[in-house]
């Protein structure tokens, strides 16, 4: 990207030191101004600042660069500083200024014949040095003079011995010596260059890094137009340390849309640093330069980021194994690194701005840097280092057959899945199956993968399930395995494979393990409850286990207690006899429990007590679950249970919490591949309060993306998608493609074997059929639904039922159906269905010209449309109203209770930290429409940021 140079910043005390000495000089008063800090902190800008300062000033400049290359050459830098003057000056100039004392000096320049030899005694040396001050004076009786000298670390011995001679003569000359340096600290160079810091006369200026505000300030002078928030200037300290030279290279190697990635700071490592800073060392007397060379890209390969450092002691001893030095040679090489400020003076050992490491790291030769990973690998790991220490050093290396290397990856992957993390262990299981593994480690490795993978969703874990399968003999381990391809082959819906591979897992274990068997049994009944075919085995192998699970007790056993409660819903039986069942699954044991499957007795009796009106417990079993899968990492069981707290809280009447949720258990969806069995619950939800907000595109977007088709439509898993879908082509304007989803998919639960109403859609159906004017279709179906309905028990499934029947019905008595659907619905839970019903009853009031008592009826549902978001119904209610002659307002409120269901499904994304790109994504709205809505919330929760939206949804 397009970089302008970087301004001075923070350097108002360096500038000050610089015109003192400029205004003393000109006072006659000479001075030595020495500049020192580290490499890239800005000592050579400084000297052009002095020297733009000095020049406006009238001074004559010279300027000299010390060198590596010319250390060892007497007089080099005096050289420098002299000759180019006096090759450009007239005959007349040079002799005035090697006139009298400075004669002495001549033969340095060969001007002139007298004098002192070059290599001479201590005496002649001090003539020149001598003859050296007087040509100064000379300069200086012309115009005041200044001398540059740049890395005077570099400088010769007797370039260093004038400047030494210099500094305690300036006094009463216009003269000002002005320097930059590093710390030197070898040899005679060492012990002149400490008396010049030290001089009475001298003045020493540190010149150190920038502080996080300067970074701020540089970065936006070199940046201008463009904006870093603080989360990106601080990853600019973090990773240059306020180091000026470090930070430029930085940001001119950051792409434009890397700026709003904090994150991709820390993975830009600029060749130039590399180049400079492994320049640095080169200067350094060898064998010293090699050995700090060696040990800075081994400690490159060891200093991995956010990997946790061993001790010291520890860490420099391998990065001195990597490097191939012993230990007084490492010991030296660390110490000058420290000196040099390239690595941290304290432990543990690493780089001070992790920028370079990265830098060099990036530029090391291939080859070079695959040797540095395996040497440092095996270092650690006889070190006692964990396997977070050592696995990222193996997992760059290109695959070698190495079995040391597979074992290590492969227990790596291990530890992972058991700490819950599947994404880590699948790229580290991956990659020890690539080494190739040795043929001993494979069954178990591929076991490990296939979970890892099915916890992700991933397609491929039927294969390596399958794989694993082959490769293991005992009956009890591939039982295990079994267990996780049957999830497997469950979700791709492949249920007929499943059931085979359980059963006879099952025949094979019987009598080894009771807990395995009865879990392979309960594995058997989940799959087989999937399906019309199966379903009679499903019924048949539960009333086995309903005698032989009597009195035990665990998880597996409130599995089969959750089973059997759900068959009982399915299967008809009345709700008071359902939840029995659903409370004796309660006394069995932990409903969630691993692996990471073992959420289904949770989800099976928060769906039975929802669909059996106990909505409130239902929903506070979810939430228990969900925090516990969470915990616990399980990633396909947090998934199910966030469809399933979607679909109830779209039962609530909480619009803006089931979208919320149907996204976010859609977004991790999206994300790993394969579709959850709880995929449909999280779709309809989404898809039912979409509609109930008036957001019928963005709803029918969620059905275009979930991608039904004729051959999965019909299947019990997939119904509550199907059903929602015909609940939005009604409220889009086509009944007749509506109800024919809601019939087709109440065929589908026939063919099931189900006779449950509430899970039955046909009292939407039926009123749909009414609103159409087919009434006489409309009233069988209605009394058919409110039979089943009486029988079943649960007022809120008879009140469904009721405002079907009232809609299909005329006069008086389809009135006395809408008013007993109301009187059941009245301390109901259940916002939404309460709200259409007092509304249908309004309106069936009015219709009978009875406005005085249709008006309370549709004013308190119009509050409850308003309060829960139901935007479409509530425009229907004002409509209504209105028609009588009243007119209601659209209410504006501010605070929690203030926000849109849109706005607060924003809001909560926004809040766990979701980017509005992502939110974008899972609410299927545009970029724009998330910072709308996110500027809408702000307003009315009154704060002005993201950081502030967790505590303020917190205010209720």
């Amino acid at each position: 990207m397009r970089l302008e140079v970087g301004p001075f910043v923070e350097r108002h005390s360096q500038f000050a030191a610089i015109d003192a000495a400029i205004e003393n000089c000109r006072a006659r008063d000479g001075q030595l101004l020495i500049f020192e800090g580290a490499l890239g902190l800005g000592k050579t800008a400084l000297l052009n600042e002095a020297k733009k300062r000095a020049q406006h000033a009238g001074f004559t400049l010279l300027y000299a660069r010390g060198s590596e290359f010319e250390a060892g050459f007497p007089y080099g830098v005096v050289r420098q500083l002299f000759e180019p003057w006096l090759a450009t000056a007239d005959a007349a100039e040079r002799k005035a200024v090697l006139s009298g004392p400075a004669k002495l000096a001549a033969p340095l320049f060969e001007y002139g014949t007298g004098g002192v030899a070059t290599g001479a005694g201590p005496e002649q040396r001090q003539a020149v040095l001598h003859g050296l001050y007087w040509m100064c004076v000379h300069l200086a009786r012309r115009a005041p003079l200044l001398l540059l000298l740049d890395d005077l670390h570099w400088a010769d011995v007797s370039s260093l011995q004038f400047l030494t001679y210099m500094e305690g003569r300036l006094e009463g000359h216009p003269v000002l010596v002005c320097a930059a340096t590093e710390s030197v600290d070898d040899g005679q160079r060492a012990d002149i260059n400490q008396a010049l810091l030290s001089a009475s006369s001298a003045r020493l200026v540190a010149v150190g890094p920038l502080s996080e505000e300067g970074v701020r300030a540089f970065a936006t002078g070199a940046l201008p137009g463009v904006r870093l928030d603080d989360t990106m200037v601080r990853a600019c300290y973090a990773a240059t340390g306020g180091n000026p030279f470090f930070l430029r290279e930085l940001l001119a190697e950051v792409r434009e849309e890397q700026l709003g990635d904090p994150a991709s700071i820390a993975r830009v490592g600029p060749r130039n640093i590399a180049r400079v800073v492994l320049r640095r060392l080169q200067q350094l007397p060898q064998p010293l330069a090699e050995h700090t060379t060696r040990l800075a890209r081994a400690l490159a390969v060891l200093d991995a980021p956010g990997e946790p450092a061993l001790a010291n002691a520890a860490h420099a001893a391998h990065a001195a194994h990597v490097a191939g030095l012993d230990a007084a040679e490492a010991a030296d090489a660390v110490s000058t690194l420290m000196d040099l400020g390239i690595v941290h003076a304290l432990p543990p050992l690493r780089f001070a701005q992790p920028v370079v490491r990265t830098a060099i790291y990036e530029h090391l030769p291939l080859p070079s840097r695959h040797r540095a990973h395996a040497r440092a690998a095996k270092a650690l790991h006889a070190a006692g280092a964990t396997g977070s220490q050592v696995v990222p050093l193996l997992v760059p290396l290109p695959p070698s057959g190495d079995e040391w290397t597979a074992t290590v990856l492969a227990e790596a992957g291990r530890e992972a899945l058991e700490a819950g993390d599947p994404a880590a262990a699948v790229r580290l299981l991956r990659r020890a199956l690539n080494e190739p593994a040795p043929a001993a480690l494979l069954p178990a490795l591929l076991a490990r993968l296939g979970a890892a993978e099915l916890r992700l969703r991933d397609p491929e874990a039927p294969a390596h399930l399958g794989e694993a399968l082959e490769l293991t003999e005992d009956p009890l381990d591939r039982a295990a395995i079994v267990i996780d391809l049957s999830s497997a082959l469950t979700a791709a819906a492949r249920y007929e494979d499943a059931l085979a591979l359980l059963q006879q897992a099952h025949a094979a274990v019987q009598g080894r393990s009771r807990e395995v068997e009865l879990r392979l049994h309960s594995e058997i009944v989940k799959v087989a409850q999937l399906t019309p075919r199966t379903r009679p085995l499903a019924v048949r192998e539960l009333s086995r286990l309903d005698r032989t699970v009597v009195g035990e007790a665990g998880a597996t056993a409130a599995l089969v207690g959750a089973q059997q409660a759900f068959e009982a819903l399915i299967g008809g039986r009345p709700a008071h006899e359902v939840l029995r069942t659903a409370e004796r699954a309660l006394l069995h044991g932990p409903l969630t429990a691993p692996p990471d499957g073992g959420a289904q007795a949770s989800w099976l009796i928060a769906l039975v007590f929802a669909c059996c009106d106990r909505l409130l417990e239902a929903d506070r079993l979810l939430h228990e679950a969900l925090r516990e899968a969470e915990e616990r990492s399980m990633l396909l069981a947090t998934a199910d249970l966030r469809a399933l707290h979607a679909w109830l809280r779209f039962q609530r009447g909480m619009l803006a919490e089931a979208e919320t949720d149907g996204s976010l258990a859609l977004g991790s969806t999206e994300e790993a591949g394969v579709p959850p069995t709880g995929m449909p619950f999280a779709a309809g939800a989404l898809i039912d309060s979409l509609v109930a907000q008036g957001q019928l595109r963005t709803a029918a977007r969620v059905v275009d993306r979930c991608g039904l088709d004729n051959d999965i439509s019909r299947q019990p898993t997939f119904l509550p998608l199907v059903m929602a879908r015909g609940r939005l082509r009604i409220a889009q304007g086509e009944p007749e493609a509506g109800v024919h989803d809601l019939l087709r998919s109440a065929e589908a639960l026939t063919e099931w074997g189900t006779d449950c109403p509430a899970l039955s859609p046909t009292a939407t159906a039926a009123a749909t059929l009414a609103r159409m004017g087919r009434t006489r279709e409309a009233r069988g179906l209605a009394e058919e639904t409110l039979a089943s309905a009486r029988r079943f028990g649960t007022p809120r499934t008879v009140a469904g039922a009721l405002v079907a029947t009232g809609l299909a019905h005329e006069g008086r008595a389809g009135l006395r159906y809408l008013e007993e659907a109301v009187a059941l619905l009245e301390d109901s839970p259940a916002a939404l269905e309460r709200c259409l019903a007092l509304t249908e009853y309004g309106v069936a009031l009015r219709r009978e010209d009875r406005a005085d008592r249709a008006r309370p009826l549709l004013r308190k549902a119009g509050e409850i449309a308003d309060g829960i978001g139901a935007a479409a119904l509530a425009k229907r209610i004002r409509g209504e109203l209105a028609a009588m002659g009243v007119r209601a307002r659209v209410p504006t409120r501010t605070g929690v209770s203030g926000l849109t269901p849109r706005e607060r499904s924003v809001s909560a994304l926004a809040a766990e930290g979701k980017r509005n790109q992502e939110i974008a994504r899972m609410l299927f709205v545009t970029v724009k429409t998330v910072e709308w809505h996110l500027g809408q919330a702000y307003r009315k929760l009154g704060i002005a940021s993201r950081g502030e939206l967790r505590d303020a949804l917190a205010r209720v």
